[in-house]
């Protein structure tokens, strides 16, 4: 943890600042210590570089697990930038006026966009309920414009207004209630600050109901194994590509993206979470409506990004 980290955080139980208490320290980052709220006394620990505000994974065991076999699969490297095209295309946000500004990365994981947003020169904290923050730190963390922390999206330890931009791209849904957890980050943005979020569609009902048929076993069946399971998915990619095959597409939803480490990744992560729901643009749209938010972006389905009034 860098020690500029504290003027940006808080208690997330009563909003008060933190003493920091050091234990130890590491090329100038903060190893092991604690945080203590000078107001109500609770200690939150700083383990491997990361203050933590939750004690476990609940719920997100899955992401824990598949983050551990695919810490860099969706981080950019320099002949792939797909990960990019994919963070401008679902917020719009200007690569220039990211410059100098706070931003928000709501569900971080191994730090695919996270890194996306530091590159263009923002101050960026992501933040993840699941134990894929320890990746994204060794991914990203020794960067000056990082910080990771470990945290629940229902119970941040930031102030009301304090980020410029705040972005969740594929994670809402996961929380098990979207509209709620959008309402707890965009209290977080400033007036005048842009977010922009993707969630998954409900434009296919096809494949939503498919989708809900098949999770009904998949996420019974133990996390290590469904993950080789997931292998399967590699010769499904290519028979799904035979005309006489495309109705697969609809009823076997898997990754069809290029590489056989997405594509087991992208299956994995469709079918193994506890929670995992469908969106409308309409409801989306009422989302931002409801929060005095004016939509700026529709990207990819479904993609929103808007300016907070």
């Amino acid at each position: 943890m860098k020690r500029t980290l504290l003027k940006h955080i808080c208690c997330p139980e009563c909003n008060s600042q933190f003493k920091l208490i050091t234990e130890e320290i590491s090329h100038d980052e903060i190893k092991k210590g604690r945080l203590e709220c000078k107001k109500c006394g609770r200690m939150y620990p700083i383990i491997r570089y990361i203050p933590r505000f939750v004690k476990t994974d609940t719920n997100m065991e899955s992401f824990s697990f598949e983050w551990e076999k695919h810490a860099r699969t969706q981080v950019d490297s320099s002949k792939d930038r797909r990960s990019e095209k994919s963070f401008f295309n679902k917020t719009n946000f200007n690569r220039s006026k990211l410059k100098g500004k706070l931003v928000l990365d709501a569900g971080c994981g191994t730090g695919r966009y996270t890194d996306i947003a530091s590159r263009s020169g923002g101050e960026v904290i992501g933040f993840d309920l699941s134990f894929a923050v320890d990746y994204a730190y060794k991914n990203l963390g020794m960067r000056k414009n990082v910080h990771i922390i470990q945290a629940d999206m229902f119970n941040l330890p930031f102030k009301k207004e304090t980020f410029d931009y705040v972005f969740s791209i594929g994670v809402l849904h996961h929380t098990g209630n979207a509209k709620k957890a959008f309402k707890s980050i965009l209290k977080l943005l400033k007036r005048g600050g842009e977010i922009g979020i993707w969630v998954y569609s409900n434009q296919n009902p096809v494949t939503v109901r498919a989708t809900k048929f098949w999770r009904i076993f998949t996420t019974r069946i133990p996390k290590r194994l469904f993950y080789y399971m997931c292998y399967l998915a590699i010769p499904l990619y290519y028979i799904k590509k035979i005309p006489l095959f495309y109705p697969l597409l609809l009823l076997m939803p898997s990754s069809m993206d290029k590489g056989w480490d997405w594509i087991v990744l992208v299956t994995f992560d469709w079918y193994s979470p506890t929670f995992m729901t469908f969106h409308s643009y309409p409801e989306v749209f009422g989302w931002f409506k409801d929060n005095n938010v004016s939509i700026t972006h529709l990207g990819e389905p479904t993609a929103v990004a808007g300016t907070k009034k």
